[in-house]
């Protein structure tokens, strides 16, 4: 006997197996940002962001 799989209980496979995949990914996300150096790197995106914001303020400042 084949057994055939309706799209209805596909759509219920990939529901059920979605949130397993962003747990696991959440979990490896977690554990190389806990092993990173989070404040520094934090903060070395947030001065990276202000200076490029500062920048781009700084050229339309001279277009205008």
């Amino acid at each position: 006997m084949l057994v055939t799989s309706t799209p209805e209980q596909n759509v219920n496979v990939r529901r059920c197996n979605a949130p397993q995949v962003s747990i696991r990914v959440y979990r490896i996300v977690n554990i190389q940002y806990f092993m990173s150096h989070q404040l520094v790197s934090e903060l070395t995106v947030v001065a990276l962001a202000a200076f490029v914001f500062l920048w781009i303020v700084r050229l339309d400042i001279e277009l205008l």
